[in-house]
């Protein structure tokens, strides 16, 4: 049963909402379940990661910025962590610590990097997400940069 859960909870992320079950399936199984401590950190804040990681139960409180710039929020079963790291090289830019006793679902880049290199389809799906959110950053980016009321000029010619 613990399997299905998993596999719920992954539908239930934006990066997995849509991925074929099959492949949530194979990618869940594959995954390491780790248990924190209260205090245990999952990542620091200038770390290289090698993975992100799903909260399966507990909570941990997540580090943001330092001194007046210090943000820190808490985050619970569902939420994922550390997404960027699970698919590239990537430098942690906040600290999650367990407030509690806390069991993740480690996805390791290696793992999804496997993953996408045995079953195409895993490939492509990850391929269409990204490019998806990029182009939805690059028109949040027009926006902001745009001023008020200037149309908006194609510079394709």
């Amino acid at each position: 049963m613990l399997l299905e859960e998993d596999i719920i909870i992954l539908q239930r992320l934006p990066i997995f909402s849509g991925m074929e079950y099959e492949h949530l399936s194979m990618i869940a199984f594959s995954s390491e379940r780790l248990l924190f401590q209260r205090g245990e950190k999952l990542m620091m804040d200038g770390q290289v990661g090698h993975a992100a990681y799903v909260i399966l139960s507990g909570t941990a409180e997540i580090i943001e910025g330092s001194g007046d710039n210090r943000r820190i929020h808490h985050v619970g079963p569902g939420a994922m962590v550390g997404e960027l790291a699970m698919l590239v090289e990537f430098t942690f830019s906040s600290t999650a610590i367990a407030t509690e006793e806390l069991e993740v679902l480690e996805l390791s880049r290696e793992l999804i990097h496997r993953m996408m290199q045995q079953f195409p389809p895993i490939a492509e799906y990850f391929s269409h997400r990204i490019h998806g959110r990029l182009s939805q950053m690059v028109e949040k980016l027009r926006r902001v940069d745009r001023p008020s009321g200037t149309p908006h000029q194609s510079h394709r010619q």
